[in-house]
């Protein structure tokens, strides 16, 4: 999932006026198990993540669940998790796709990184093997040289959030969107928010306007499931005022 600050998107001014309202609640994010570049950790026998605190479901059914929370005013920690029905490519590609931003219409004012990349395949840990000459991309092999089934991929986004500048003190918008859409194009996707500091959502890939507020705020986390195509999701966010 990449999370951008944008601005200058058509329409937004209006939506800012609708996007101040929302209940932060609290949550984070589980630690991850393989790294790449880095030592590989025992795998823990299972694709499936746990929730921290019980309070963030892992996904669970066919496509891509996405789970994210604010963990300081400039990174976001994710999980992804994928279910092929009928079995995923043998090469698996994971990147950055900032140039989905640009095609929705957004402008970006940053460039985050990913950091912390770790995946499984299938209940086994797998080093992600950056691709030559590309910037924030990785290739995954499944372990077993078999279809994969399902994948985890847990990593933090650094210098992901900027501040909304003129706008409310604290305010900040982050654009999401899974890393591993381009090798699981045709599966739906879902989006998992924890509302600590997040006041509201939009998708601004929606056909209609009635459907560009695509968010629904339940038990502390914001659900979103994006139209097909580019799994694109705004939120606007609330943070602490620099000190």
């Amino acid at each position: 999932m990449v999370v951008v600050a944008v601005a200058g998107v058509l329409g937004l001014a209006a939506l800012v006026a609708t996007m101040l309202s929302g209940t932060p609640a609290t949550d984070s994010l589980t630690q991850p198990r393989a790294t790449a570049g880095g030592t590989v950790p025992e795998p823990s026998g299972s694709a499936e993540p746990t929730a921290p605190n019980g309070d963030l479901p892992p996904g669970s059914s066919d496509g891509i669940t996405v789970r994210a929370a604010v963990v300081s005013p400039t990174t976001i920690e994710v999980v992804e998790t994928v279910h092929w029905p009928d079995g995923g490519p043998a090469t698996i590609e994971l990147r950055l796709p900032v140039d989905a931003a640009t095609a929705a219409g957004l402008t970006i004012t940053a460039t985050p990184t990913v950091e912390s990349l770790q995946v499984s395949v299938d209940g086994s840990a797998v080093v992600p093997a950056p691709r030559d000459g590309s910037r924030n991309t990785w290739l995954v092999t499944p372990p077993s040289g078999a279809a994969p089934r399902s994948m985890e991929i847990r990593y933090l986004l650094e210098s992901a959030i900027v501040r909304s500048v003129p706008s409310t003190p604290g305010r900040a918008l982050a654009l999401l969107t899974p890393i591993s859409s381009s090798a699981t194009r045709g599966l739906s996707v879902q989006i998992v928010l924890a509302a600590d500091s997040v006041l509201n959502v939009y998708c601004p890939t929606a056909s209609t306007p009635a459907t560009l507020m695509c968010g629904r705020l339940e038990a502390e986390m914001w659900t979103v499931t994006p139209p097909p195509g580019l799994p694109l999701v705004v939120a606007q966010l609330d943070l602490p005022e620099p000190t």
